[in-house]
Protein backbone atom coordinates (compact mmCIF):
# COMPACT_ATOMS: atom_id res chain seq x y z
CA UNK A 1 0.00 0.00 0.00
CA UNK A 2 3.34 2.28 0.90
CA UNK A 3 4.27 1.74 -2.63
CA UNK A 4 1.03 2.21 -4.07
CA UNK A 5 0.76 6.15 -2.51
CA UNK A 6 4.14 6.57 -3.46
CA UNK A 7 4.18 5.61 -7.77
CA UNK A 8 0.63 8.13 -7.59
CA UNK A 9 1.68 11.12 -6.02
CA UNK A 10 5.11 10.61 -8.00
CA UNK A 11 2.87 10.85 -11.12
CA UNK A 12 1.18 13.66 -9.99
CA UNK A 13 4.49 15.51 -9.09
CA UNK A 14 5.55 14.39 -12.66
CA UNK A 15 2.90 16.12 -14.32
CA UNK A 16 2.95 18.89 -12.60
CA UNK A 17 6.57 20.00 -13.06
CA UNK A 18 6.22 18.89 -16.46
CA UNK A 19 3.40 21.87 -17.12
CA UNK A 20 5.08 24.40 -14.63
CA UNK A 21 7.71 24.52 -17.25
CA UNK A 22 5.89 23.90 -20.73
CA UNK A 23 3.30 25.85 -19.62
CA UNK A 24 3.70 29.30 -21.50
CA UNK A 25 0.30 30.02 -23.74
CA UNK A 26 -0.30 32.70 -26.10
CA UNK A 27 -4.00 33.74 -25.45
CA UNK A 28 -6.41 33.02 -22.72
CA UNK A 29 -8.14 29.70 -22.69
CA UNK A 30 -10.94 31.55 -20.83
CA UNK A 31 -11.46 34.14 -18.88
CA UNK A 32 -14.12 32.39 -16.26
CA UNK A 33 -15.10 28.28 -15.90
CA UNK A 34 -18.03 26.96 -14.03
CA UNK A 35 -17.58 23.03 -13.91
CA UNK A 36 -19.36 19.80 -12.69
CA UNK A 37 -17.70 16.41 -12.15
CA UNK A 38 -18.52 13.00 -11.31
CA UNK A 39 -16.03 10.66 -9.76
CA UNK A 40 -15.36 6.88 -8.04
CA UNK A 41 -13.51 6.90 -5.53
CA UNK A 42 -10.98 4.36 -4.11
CA UNK A 43 -9.51 4.19 -0.55
CA UNK A 44 -5.67 3.94 -0.39
CA UNK A 45 -5.03 4.66 3.02
CA UNK A 46 -6.31 3.78 6.39
CA UNK A 47 -7.44 -0.22 6.34
CA UNK A 48 -9.68 0.45 8.85
CA UNK A 49 -12.09 2.49 6.92
CA UNK A 50 -11.24 0.55 4.08
CA UNK A 51 -12.68 -2.55 5.67
CA UNK A 52 -15.62 -0.93 7.30
CA UNK A 53 -17.03 1.13 4.45
CA UNK A 54 -17.24 0.91 0.38
CA UNK A 55 -16.84 3.74 -2.28
CA UNK A 56 -19.71 4.60 -3.68
CA UNK A 57 -19.16 8.38 -5.42
CA UNK A 58 -17.78 11.22 -5.64
CA UNK A 59 -19.23 14.90 -6.83
CA UNK A 60 -18.21 18.50 -7.47
CA UNK A 61 -18.58 21.70 -8.81
CA UNK A 62 -15.90 24.76 -9.04
CA UNK A 63 -15.52 28.41 -10.55
CA UNK A 64 -12.42 29.05 -11.76
CA UNK A 65 -11.01 32.42 -12.69
CA UNK A 66 -8.35 32.73 -15.20
CA UNK A 67 -5.50 35.11 -13.75
CA UNK A 68 -3.02 34.76 -16.18
CA UNK A 69 -2.90 33.41 -19.52
CA UNK A 70 -2.72 29.70 -18.05
CA UNK A 71 -2.79 30.36 -14.38
CA UNK A 72 -6.08 30.22 -12.58
CA UNK A 73 -7.80 30.64 -9.08
CA UNK A 74 -10.88 29.72 -8.05
CA UNK A 75 -13.32 28.22 -5.52
CA UNK A 76 -14.83 24.34 -5.36
CA UNK A 77 -17.02 22.26 -3.36
CA UNK A 78 -16.83 17.98 -3.33
CA UNK A 79 -18.66 16.13 -1.66
CA UNK A 80 -17.58 12.24 -1.57
CA UNK A 81 -20.32 9.35 -0.33
CA UNK A 82 -19.10 5.96 1.22
CA UNK A 83 -21.92 3.12 2.19
CA UNK A 84 -21.12 0.76 5.27
CA UNK A 85 -19.78 -2.96 3.40
CA UNK A 86 -22.93 -4.65 5.06
CA UNK A 87 -21.51 -7.89 3.68
CA UNK A 88 -18.60 -7.46 6.56
CA UNK A 89 -20.75 -7.63 9.07
CA UNK A 90 -22.99 -10.59 11.05
CA UNK A 91 -25.69 -8.59 12.07
CA UNK A 92 -27.76 -6.25 9.50
CA UNK A 93 -26.44 -2.67 10.32
CA UNK A 94 -26.89 0.44 7.99
CA UNK A 95 -24.38 3.65 7.79
CA UNK A 96 -22.72 5.54 5.75
CA UNK A 97 -19.48 7.95 5.63
CA UNK A 98 -20.24 12.13 4.16
CA UNK A 99 -17.11 13.74 3.64
CA UNK A 100 -17.98 17.76 2.54
CA UNK A 101 -14.46 19.76 1.10
CA UNK A 102 -14.76 23.52 0.26
CA UNK A 103 -12.02 25.68 -0.87
CA UNK A 104 -9.71 27.45 -2.86
CA UNK A 105 -8.19 26.04 -6.24
CA UNK A 106 -5.46 26.86 -8.24
CA UNK A 107 -4.87 25.47 -11.71
CA UNK A 108 -2.66 25.71 -14.68
CA UNK A 109 -3.77 24.91 -18.15
CA UNK A 110 -1.73 23.73 -21.09
CA UNK A 111 -3.18 23.79 -24.34
CA UNK A 112 -2.52 20.53 -26.17
CA UNK A 113 -4.35 21.58 -29.61
CA UNK A 114 -6.88 24.35 -31.26
CA UNK A 115 -9.54 21.60 -29.40
CA UNK A 116 -8.23 20.01 -26.54
CA UNK A 117 -5.97 21.01 -23.04
CA UNK A 118 -4.38 19.52 -19.95
CA UNK A 119 -5.31 21.00 -16.75
CA UNK A 120 -3.67 20.44 -13.37
CA UNK A 121 -3.19 21.51 -9.67
CA UNK A 122 -4.37 21.21 -6.44
CA UNK A 123 -7.40 22.47 -3.86
CA UNK A 124 -6.97 22.99 -0.08
CA UNK A 125 -9.22 23.84 2.51
CA UNK A 126 -11.13 22.20 5.29
CA UNK A 127 -13.31 19.30 5.00
CA UNK A 128 -15.97 17.77 7.18
CA UNK A 129 -16.70 13.99 7.75
CA UNK A 130 -20.12 12.89 8.95
CA UNK A 131 -20.61 8.96 10.16
CA UNK A 132 -23.58 7.13 10.46
CA UNK A 133 -24.20 3.36 11.48
CA UNK A 134 -27.23 1.52 13.56
CA UNK A 135 -25.81 1.09 17.11
CA UNK A 136 -23.38 3.89 17.21
CA UNK A 137 -25.31 6.55 17.32
CA UNK A 138 -23.76 7.91 20.85
CA UNK A 139 -20.43 8.61 18.49
CA UNK A 140 -19.20 11.56 17.81
CA UNK A 141 -20.21 11.73 14.09
CA UNK A 142 -18.54 15.23 12.83
CA UNK A 143 -15.27 16.35 12.90
CA UNK A 144 -13.45 18.82 10.58
CA UNK A 145 -10.25 19.06 9.34
CA UNK A 146 -7.31 20.22 6.68
CA UNK A 147 -7.54 19.13 3.13
CA UNK A 148 -5.41 18.86 0.18
CA UNK A 149 -6.57 17.62 -3.44
CA UNK A 150 -3.92 17.58 -6.36
CA UNK A 151 -5.98 17.09 -9.60
CA UNK A 152 -5.12 16.01 -13.59
CA UNK A 153 -7.59 15.97 -16.50
CA UNK A 154 -7.35 16.04 -20.16
CA UNK A 155 -10.62 18.28 -21.93
CA UNK A 156 -11.92 18.48 -25.30
CA UNK A 157 -13.54 21.90 -26.03
CA UNK A 158 -16.29 23.24 -28.00
CA UNK A 159 -16.42 27.28 -28.01
CA UNK A 160 -20.41 27.07 -27.75
CA UNK A 161 -20.56 23.95 -25.66
CA UNK A 162 -18.01 24.01 -23.36
CA UNK A 163 -15.35 21.07 -22.62
CA UNK A 164 -15.53 17.91 -21.61
CA UNK A 165 -12.54 15.78 -20.17
CA UNK A 166 -11.28 12.72 -18.09
CA UNK A 167 -10.32 13.76 -14.67
CA UNK A 168 -7.91 12.20 -11.98
CA UNK A 169 -7.36 13.15 -8.10
CA UNK A 170 -6.20 12.29 -4.81
CA UNK A 171 -7.83 13.91 -1.98
CA UNK A 172 -5.82 13.64 1.60
CA UNK A 173 -7.56 14.60 4.16
CA UNK A 174 -5.92 15.01 7.76
CA UNK A 175 -8.37 12.69 9.47
CA UNK A 176 -7.77 9.50 10.85
CA UNK A 177 -10.65 7.03 11.01
CA UNK A 178 -10.72 4.63 14.26
CA UNK A 179 -13.73 3.05 15.25
CA UNK A 180 -13.97 -0.58 14.17
CA UNK A 181 -17.82 -0.75 13.34
CA UNK A 182 -17.09 -4.79 13.33
CA UNK A 183 -15.24 -4.88 16.78
CA UNK A 184 -16.15 -1.93 18.79
CA UNK A 185 -14.48 -3.08 21.62
CA UNK A 186 -11.13 -3.47 20.36
CA UNK A 187 -8.82 -0.23 20.79
CA UNK A 188 -7.12 0.90 17.86
CA UNK A 189 -4.13 3.48 18.17
CA UNK A 190 -2.72 5.18 15.25
CA UNK A 191 1.12 5.42 14.79
CA UNK A 192 0.61 9.03 13.70
CA UNK A 193 1.64 8.75 10.06
CA UNK A 194 0.52 9.34 6.73
CA UNK A 195 -0.78 5.96 6.21
CA UNK A 196 -3.30 6.23 8.63
CA UNK A 197 -4.79 9.27 7.58
CA UNK A 198 -7.71 8.82 5.31
CA UNK A 199 -6.75 9.26 1.46
CA UNK A 200 -8.34 8.17 -1.72
CA UNK A 201 -8.12 8.04 -5.60
CA UNK A 202 -10.89 9.23 -7.97
CA UNK A 203 -11.42 9.03 -11.52
CA UNK A 204 -14.43 10.16 -13.33
CA UNK A 205 -15.56 12.35 -16.03
CA UNK A 206 -16.20 16.71 -16.14
CA UNK A 207 -18.01 19.23 -17.55
CA UNK A 208 -17.26 22.89 -17.48
CA UNK A 209 -18.38 25.93 -19.14
CA UNK A 210 -16.05 28.68 -20.40
CA UNK A 211 -16.62 32.17 -20.73
CA UNK A 212 -14.23 33.99 -23.16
Amino acid sequence: MKSKIEKTFLIFSFCCSFLVIHSQEKTKLFRHAIGFDICIPNTISNQLFSSNFDEVAELGVNYDFMLFKNISLGVSYRYSYFELNRRAFPINMNGQFDSHFAGVTTSIHKSLSDRSYLKTGFSFGYNQVLRRATGFENINPTENNFFISPYLGVFIFNNEVGSVGLIANISYSDYIYNIDLKNPNASFVPSNTIFDKLSWFAVGFKYEYLVK
